[in-house]
């Protein structure tokens, strides 16, 4: 659903600016993949169960079901492992990884045998969930901070590098693919190279993608360089040989950037969008390609083409961000763009807000101390009845009547 408004608002921007050919052109273009999509959709879904399943255990109440195990085939054996990510207890019927072999104490008789097994000798490995550090991970890139993405996923990095890189199910690549795009982020020319140069010592032809990752790294940097000319070559490169969706829509960004650095703005704006209307299903780009849009239509926006109200076009690209992708750095440029009314409307809303959330936060503190203290003063008045029984008690008994026998103390005084 997402993909089409993004298709339709693609188009609706392109019909102001281009000739009635070229947007026939760009629709034709739009509405292929849009009506393939639905027989793309089952590869994907089975790629993300978890995003699935709950909603429709929820629709059927049907009870959980337990958790996938982690396997690790050696030869002809499967091993169940504990997940080595995971802080849950240790299970002690499952292997256990310890540094580069698989441990687990095994009854022989009245003894107990450590069994041993090599990582290295691991040939498929089934893990249904991915790690959560690479969530984690991804999401500290998107907001800007790439060191800690950097930090989460080298653990996992340095975990599956003690297997076989080309072993079936590996999260290798996965890995490193998220390690090249924090060193990207962090501009680091000289780390990125060589991380560069450990990915192409591996045998490219036993990981599938390697290469292309590769290209892409190579391309931020020739990007970073400023060199504009060469890095829509090298991007033109990639996007005609490469079919990942995911470097495919970095690469159509790099481009962006470079054709408005050349000026051209219309093109630059094309290739952006693209990303919305093709490579939609990859939500981490589309920040910073709307922002790439919001950008092109802003230097589109000249004397001859004031009647397109193609500024306003960029604001609403803007808006979109800072609305569907708060917690981003494009959503902390899209702010800076906007113009300064809006801006500090924005701050003045935001302002209320937290001035809501803290007068609701008051009251239901205020609410509390009420209850408190009317507590407190239950409490105290039990305690007062208390000491006035625990009195008479004691006067009674020194008068030698026991406590219960003790007249009533007189009504309206003596």
């Amino acid at each position: 659903m997402r993909n089409t408004r993004s298709s339709l608002q693609f188009l609706k921007s392109a019909a102001r600016v281009l000739s009635p050919v070229r947007v026939a052109l760009l629709a034709v273009c739009v509405a292929q993949p849009l009506f393939a999509q639905p027989a793309a959709r089952p590869a994907a879904t089975a790629a993300r169960p978890a995003a699935v399943v709950p909603s429709i255990r929820a629709a059927t109440a049907e009870p959980e079901a337990p958790a996938q195990p982690v396997i690790f085939t050696i030869g002809s054996q499967a091993l169940e492992i504990n997940d080595p990510f995971s802080k849950a207890p240790l299970n002690g019927a499952k292997w256990t990884v310890r540094g580069a072999e698989i441990l687990r104490n095994k009854r022989v008789g009245s003894s107990i045998v450590l069994e041993r097994k090599k990582l290295a000798d691991v040939i498929n490995i089934v893990w249904p969930e991915a790690p959560k550090q690479f969530e984690e991970a991804t999401i500290a890139s998107q907001r800007g901070d790439a060191a800690q993405a950097l930090s989460i996923i080298q653990d996992v990095l340095n975990f599956f590098e003690k297997m076989k890189k080309d072993t079936p199910g590996s999260l290798w690549l996965k890995a490193a693919s998220i390690k090249l795009d924090a060193l990207m982020v962090l501009q680091n020319d000289i780390v990125l190279t060589n991380f560069i140069r450990e990915l192409e010592a591996v045998d490219s032809a036993s990981v599938p993608g390697l290469d292309d990752r590769i290209k892409l790294a190579k391309l931020s940097q020739t990007s970073r360089r400023g060199n504009a000319v060469a890095t829509i070559q090298e991007a033109d490169a990639i996007i005609r040989e490469v079919s990942n969706i995911e470097v495919l829509a970095q690469a159509h960004i790099f481009k962006g950037q470079a054709l408005l650095a050349l000026r051209r703005a219309e093109d630059a704006m094309q290739a952006y969008l693209r990303v919305n209307v093709f490579y939609g299903s990859t939500p981490k780009f589309i920040p910073p390609a709307q922002l790439g849009a919001a950008k092109a239509f802003r230097a589109m926006n000249t004397p001859s083409n004031r009647a397109l109200k193609l500024d306003e076009v960029a604001n609403q690209y803007l808006r979109d961000i800072i609305k569907q992708y708060p917690n981003t750095l494009e959503a902390v440029e899209a702010r800076k763009m906007l113009p300064p009314e809006e801006r500090a409307a924005m701050a003045k809303a935001a302002e209320d807000a937290e001035k809501n959330v803290a007068a609701a936060t008051n009251k239901e503190s205020t609410e509390e101390d009420i209850a408190d203290a009317a507590k407190a003063e239950q409490e105290k008045a039990a305690a007062a009845e208390a000491a006035k029984a625990e009195a008479e008690a004691a006067k009674a008994e020194k008068a030698g009547k026991p406590a219960s026998e003790a007249p009533p103390a007189p009504e309206g005084g003596a």
